[in-house]
């Protein structure tokens, strides 16, 4: 192979994985928001679409003349993740939506698939008909000003994802005045695209209404691994030729691709929480390279420990939470985690993280200053946690908080109070915190 062959075939190879990375980051990627990175998806579309299509099972839709990409991410355990990746608000806050505003996001997306063209306030009135008259959604009023803000929440989401372009007007400005006039243009496609689930809501809701993790689970549920397949990954025997369980065959490509889920969607999979099946994939010689390979092509740092798998991103830009990162809640984690590093499996119990966090804002005034009202260490502790947790770095509860094995990788971290000289005197943010800290790990944990 010549000069000239081996450079191309590295330039591919770095551009599909940064094309990898980037989808991960952001599963629904518009070409207004990210042009670079759509085109070199677009221009890389077979290669990224074989990626995922092999080592995940998850499709890439690129609608080139709507401006968008969608990846159809199915999670490998679709009820563990919980809300560990909430919807947040754009508009104020990245405050986690709440169930009001999904239940606007979901109505107000139902209620325009018939449409080309809406106002806001023909949507609205739509949203809060459509409330009204099922008992099971919550009341909807146009004249409250906290719903309207919420149901801007829930159009902004829209728009940022194309289903609704503003074609005059200003959606931010219906939060303060409900007389506010703005038009859009309805995509329906990309509202038939905004479920990432193998069946369709209305296919598994019968007469009775399920529980959500009933719902999730049925929606999620992928018929080309087998019948029951979930539950049937657990079983250490699989019976070929029987109707009511996945072949072998359909077993084993389960196993990788829920094993990679987890593995390029968490960041980190522990054996502890491996089913049998992706235990033994895992430890096969087939496994092993599949896993490596994926890693490599991707862009990735593979860490294999006895205690599970670890993916490192080198260019920091595959996941939406970065850890380590700019941000009172990364560099309180940071400080949480030498706590829990330092009292081993024991853990520290809740009320003890924010008794710690509590003085750390006593002794470093000029840090965090968003977090100095009533109840800000509190706050601070959760989302120091959410963050952590959504890295597998910490299981925690009510009670206790525990470091898992992947936060090992930090037990080097050392925090220190005295370092506060590089940080902006003018900077009222919590930005800039990582000064603070010595001998950082260097490498987010991602995506």
């Amino acid at each position: 192979m010549s000069t000239l062959q081996n450079q191309l075939a590295t330039r591919e190879r770095e551009e599909v994985g940064q094309a990898v990375r980037g989808l991960l980051r952001t599963p629904w990627l518009t070409q207004d928001a990210q042009p670079a990175l759509f085109e070199l998806v677009r221009r890389r579309r077979t290669a990224v679409t074989r990626w995922f299509d092999h080592y995940l099972g998850w499709d890439v839709h690129l609608h080139a003349e709507q401006g968008y990409v969608r990846l159809v991410k199915v999670p490998g355990h679709p009820t563990a993740a919980g809300d560990l990746r909430p919807l947040r608000r754009r508009r104020t806050s990245a405050a986690p939506f709440d169930r009001l505003r999904y239940v606007l996001l979901c109505v107000a997306a139902a209620e325009v698939l018939d449409a080309r063209m809406v106002t806001i306030g023909e949507l609205a009135d739509r949203v809060a008909h459509a409330c009204a008259t099922d008992e099971a959604l919550p009341a909807f009023r146009t004249d409250r000003k906290e719903h309207r803000r919420a149901f801007v929440d829930a159009v902004v989401v829209l728009e940022d994802l194309r289903a609704l372009v503003a074609v005059d007007g200003q959606t931010l400005g219906f939060a303060d005045d409900a007389t506010t006039a703005v038009l859009y243009r309805v995509d329906p496609q990309a509202l038939h695209h905004l479920v990432a689930a193998a069946r369709g809501p209305s296919f598994v809701v019968g007469d009775t209404l399920p529980s959500t993790a009933d719902a999730i689970e049925a929606m999620t549920n992928e018929p080309h691994y087998g019948v029951d397949h979930r539950r049937a990954a657990h079983d250490e025997d699989s019976i070929d030729g029987d109707p009511a369980r996945p072949t072998s065959a359909q077993r084993n490509r389960w196993a990788r691709h829920s094993l990679l889920r987890s593995l390029f969607d968490d960041a980190a999979v522990h054996v502890a929480d491996m089913t049998a099946a992706q235990r033994a994939y895992a430890a096969s010689i087939t496994g092993r390279d599949v896993v490596r390979q994926a890693a490599q092509t991707a862009g990735f740092v593979l860490e294999e420990r006895a205690e599970g798998y670890l993916l490192v991103d080198p260019d920091r830009s595959s996941g939406p939470d970065v850890f380590p990162g700019d941000g009172a809640a990364s560099a309180a984690g940071l400080y949480i985690l030498t706590l829990l590093l330092a009292r081993g499996a024991a853990g520290v119990t809740h009320d003890e993280v924010v008794e710690h966090v509590t003085v750390l804002l006593e002794e470093t005034p000029a840090w965090a200053r968003t977090y100095r009202d009533d109840g800000g260490a509190s706050r601070l502790v959760a989302e120091a946690l959410e963050l952590m947790a959504g890295h597998q770095l910490v299981l925690h509860d009510r009670d206790t908080v525990r470091a898992r094995p992947a936060a090992a990788r930090y037990r080097d971290v050392r925090w220190s109070r005295g370092r506060q000289r590089h940080r902006r005197s003018d900077d009222a943010t919590d930005r800039g915190t990582q000064d603070t800290l010595l001998a950082m790990a260097g490498s987010e944990v991602g995506p």
